[in-house]
């Protein structure tokens, strides 16, 4: 009698999720059941918690899904987190999942068409989202998408780590910077839109949610100041930058001594609020020009009101 093993053939999953999660426990659960949730259920949800010390582990352990694969590791902040897992993923697609956002039920389904549509590129999809604040669901703005240039597009239009889809060889290619805390997304969508297209999915699929604990709080945090040292960094690279107009990387240093500005107001100091919006007005004379004056005026005039018209 033969008694040899049999082979057992390992399908990989189409899509791998990764999820990276920091004592946010009482957010997760949802996150996770969004993917469960999925109307196209081939998937690999890939969490890693970064030094947690709430009850994230005791949250996970309640879903008994051995689609769901759970790893910890010590604080070393969200790129280290999101680089693990793209190197534990063993989907075709890699996407992406924040432990406070969530999936609508056709997210997966609705890429998979897109993809389908392209006969599955070696490129990165992204899809259309809702902002949800306060649980009111609200449509962000954005310029309409025209794929001539897409590195100038990415760095117009926010595309956040959660609406991105990319395949996994890219990304075997190209991970997160981790010396970067904020702005590490778009530095590496500017390295990855070099080689390869960027595809949307029209339908709006993912629910982005706004509340004070975002690591991209504007009030809590300089955010603007990392953007722009994420932005610099990458246009150190000549191909990057000569993918950028002049003129739109004035207006993107624009954008962020504005916001520098407004940064500096929120913490009443008045000198590094104005000096940063001169700067701002020097990248981009006309860009806001008359709130950019409003604000000056009382800051100098009328603190109180400066503060009410910034917000």
């Amino acid at each position: 009698m033969h008694t040899g093993t049999k082979n057992i053939i390992i399908r990989n999953p189409y899509f791998s999720i990764i999820l990276p999660t920091y004592n946010r426990s009482n957010m997760l659960k949802r996150a996770i059941q969004s993917v469960i949730g999925q109307s196209f259920a081939d998937w690999e949800l890939i969490i890693i918690d970064d030094g947690s010390t709430d009850d994230t582990s005791l949250v996970v352990k309640e879903f008994v899904d051995e689609r769901i694969k759970y790893y910890y590791q010590e604080n070393a902040e969200r790129s280290i987190a999101r680089n693990k897992g793209i190197d534990l993923a063993s989907g075709k697609y890699i996407c992406f999942l924040d432990s406070d956002d969530y999936y609508l039920p056709n997210h997966l389904e609705e890429l998979l068409l897109t993809i389908k549509e392209k006969q599955e590129p070696l490129a990165f999809f992204f899809c259309n989202l809702y902002k949800e604040t306060n649980e009111i669901l609200s449509l962000p703005e954005e310029c309409e998408f025209v794929s001539k240039n897409n590195i100038e597009y990415v760095v117009q239009n926010i595309i956040s780590t959660p609406q991105a889809c990319i395949h996994v060889q890219i990304l075997k290619e190209h991970q997160f910077n981790t010396k970067l805390f904020v702005g590490e997304d778009l530095n590496l969508w500017m390295h990855i839109l070099l080689k390869y297209p960027l595809i949307k999915s029209i339908k709006r699929t993912l629910i982005l949610c706004i509340h004070e604990g975002r690591t991209v709080n504007v009030h809590a945090r300089n955010i603007y100041k990392y953007h722009l040292d994420a932005f610099r960094l990458a246009i150190k690279d000549n191909a990057i930058k000569n993918s950028i107009s002049r003129k739109i990387r004035r207006s993107i240093y624009s954008e962020c001594y504005l916001g520098m500005g407004k940064f500096h107001l929120f913490r009443k100091k008045k000198l590094f609020t104005i000096l940063m919006i001169l700067v701002s007005l020097y990248y981009q004379p006309g860009f806001q020009l008359k709130f950019k004056i409003n604000i000056i005026y009382c800051v100098l005039f009328n603190f109180e009101m400066a503060l009410k018209i910034a917000k």
